[in-house]
């Protein structure tokens, strides 16, 4: 996977077992864009999600709403999932994870990912 050129603009699609299923994934680099992007807000849509490079844990400090949260590693091969997690709660230590994908609630159950499923983003083609 590579990072180059990809910034918080950078519009990624979202694949389950190569299919596409619709939300737009945005990368959280820093601190600063994890707070602006998801502390506080009311609610993500079914339609947007987040992720976050070499994730090894999550907390959902100061969220307002349950989401869905996965871990994955290198190969693309679901290693944790999180189906509606609660704010203010903290994960387990995943060290082998490598992308965390943060979602709406209900993202996992709608599309019916599993673990060991395979999960990936690419940029989106014009």
């Amino acid at each position: 996977m590579k990072f180059k050129g990809i910034t918080p603009e950078t519009e990624m699609a979202l694949f389950h077992n190569e299919v596409d299923i619709n939300v737009t994934i945005t990368r959280l680099k820093t601190t600063k864009q994890h707070i602006n992007a998801l502390i506080k807000r009311d609610l993500i849509r079914h339609s947007e999600g987040f992720f976050k490079y070499n994730a090894q844990g999550f907390n959902s400090y100061g969220f307002n709403e349950n989401c869905d949260v996965i871990f994955v590693d290198w190969s693309g091969k679901i290693i944790e999932l999180y189906p509606s997690f609660r704010p203010n709660t903290l994960t387990k230590h995943i060290p082998n994870a490598k992308f965390l994908y943060i979602l709406a609630e209900g993202v996992i159950k709608i599309n019916g990912i599993e673990k060991d499923d395979e999960i990936h983003h690419e940029r989106k083609r014009s």
